[in-house]
């Protein structure tokens, strides 16, 4: 190398020579347009730059392609009937079932006890005994204690259906979430939201408001109802538990969304 080519390589490449663009210019924005990467070079590129360049958007393009193939995101919001999918789905019906099987026999117990206890109490109220003497007292204080022991174990006989059916409830709801967003990712959705038709009441006591704000959602539009479809992919391969057609709040059976 002289003396000459070595001082104008220190010096650089001249304003004519530089490449104004270090990233090239794409007319299609999306690397899986048509399968061709089309790339603008600027006028002032020098032509030993070209395949460097060439190189350059190769590897961009084989970035690109790498990338797991999502449906392209649509936009707009749709909706899900989260309490029609919980009333229709499968599994949890079944186990919803065998949970009301596990209580039922200490529901008819209680239920034996208060009928006993009440009945008890209506036969010394309407007995002969003075309500001033104290052998009535006596037996009413009795079947008080009675009472209020059987209202303990009551409550806690329903604290624990609660607890377990909670449980419960909690998966369905997890499995509804992923299944949401699985469908979703397939179907390039953006948004969705939960909705339910908000049970209705003609008095004024606050109801009406405290239902509108428990189910914010007025309407969604039958065609952007994905409710049927994520149930169907719930309850694929499960039988349901009570035969006969899966209808909704409304009575009505949810419209397939149009295809995409």
């Amino acid at each position: 190398m002289t003396a000459k080519n070595w001082s104008l390589r220190a010096r650089g490449l001249s304003a004519q020579y530089r490449l104004k663009f270090p990233v090239p210019v794409m007319e299609d924005p999306s690397l899986f347009g048509k399968g061709v990467l089309k790339v603008k070079f600027p006028r002032t590129i020098s032509p030993r730059l070209v395949p460097l360049v060439l190189l350059t958007a190769t590897a961009a393009g084989a970035l690109g392609v790498a990338q797991p193939a999502v449906a392209q995101v649509r936009g707009g919001v749709f909706g899900v009937n989260m309490k029609y999918i919980v009333e229709q789905h499968n599994r949890y019906n079944t186990n919803l079932e065998a949970l009301k099987a596990e209580f039922k026999p200490k529901s008819e117990q209680l239920a034996a006890e208060r009928s006993r206890i009440q009945q008890a109490l209506d036969t010394l109220r309407n007995g002969d005994l003075d309500p001033n003497s104290e052998p009535f007292g006596q037996q009413e204080e009795k079947l008080a204690r009675e009472m209020a022991d059987w209202n303990i174990r009551m409550k806690t006989h329903q604290r624990d259906i609660q607890k377990r059916n909670a449980k419960l409830l909690q998966s369905v709801y997890t499995e509804i979430k992923s299944t949401v967003e699985q469908y979703s990712t397939r179907h390039g959705i953006a948004v969705v939201v939960q909705f339910a038709p908000p049970p209705m009441s003609t008095d004024l006591d606050g109801r009406i408001t405290s239902n509108l704000l428990i189910h914010p959602v007025v309407h969604v539009n039958p065609q952007y109802d994905i409710t049927r479809p994520i149930l169907e992919m719930l309850n694929r391969g499960q039988q349901p538990v009570v035969p006969g057609p899966n209808r909704n709040a409304d009575g009505g059976v949810p419209p397939r969304p149009p295809r995409r």
